[in-house]
């Protein structure tokens, strides 16, 4: 995506994520539902599709998510490096990075490696910053990772997972960020046993979150 199109798009993205500040975001707590939210302008229909438990590349830390037992269902993920910037904002990469399209399995569970997400700015040249300065607001994004869940029967899941204790989680630049949408990041030191069995010579960190699909209407 060109630097152009980041910029005449993001204030569209910015002005959504304004309007719906009064919790139009579809939400089912009462079922255990976390919210929808957007897709975002870093969102490609390029991930590439990878086997069990697969690396999206970086450091030794693990994520394992669990949610209903909805077999077979394809997953979506994609996040920023541990620059905070994904890959469609460097030139160059060989092939994707830090994004994959996974399924669940029989039980609908599924597990991944990556990075441990970081805040990272929005851009904000052009009309972005000029909106931003008008609004008094900073352009940081609490640290998250994304995703999309689509399954037969269900209704499509496009939300983020944002990491617990992240100094902008009360001030994301687009409004993003809802409670049930928070995960516990347990850090573990060196040696530790994560949930595969194996003991990473350095230190990790683990998520277990779960997700819950609406029924198709």
């Amino acid at each position: 995506m060109s630097a152009h199109r980041w910029l005449a798009i993001l204030p569209l993205v910015l002005l959504a994520a304004c309007a719906n500040t009064k919790g139009s975001w579809a939400c089912r707590p009462d079922r255990g539902a976390p919210c929808q939210s957007i897709a975002g302008l870093d969102h490609t229909s390029s991930a590439p599709a990878v086997g069990e438990a697969p690396s999206l590349g970086g450091a030794p830390v693990r994520w394992w998510s669990r949610g209903e037992a909805v077999a077979g269902a394809t997953v979506n993920v994609w996040q920023a490096d541990a620059d905070g910037l994904y890959d469609v904002q460097r030139s160059g990469l060989p092939a994707a990075q830090g994004r994959a399209l996974l399924r669940t399995d029989d039980e609908g569970r599924l597990a991944f490696r990556s990075v441990l997400p970081v805040p990272y700015p929005i851009p904000t040249d052009g009309p972005v910053g000029d909106m931003l300065q008008a609004l008094k607001r900073h352009p940081w994004r609490p640290a998250h990772v994304h995703f999309m869940i689509e399954a037969p029967g269900y209704q499509t899941l496009i939300t983020h997972v944002f990491r617990d204790g992240d100094a902008y989680l009360d001030s994301d630049a687009v409004y993003g960020v809802r409670s049930s949408l928070v995960g516990d990041f347990r850090a573990h030191p060196a040696g530790g046993r994560a949930p595969d069995g194996s003991t990473p010579a350095q230190p990790f960190h683990t998520l277990d979150f779960d997700f819950v699909l609406e029924p198709a209407t």
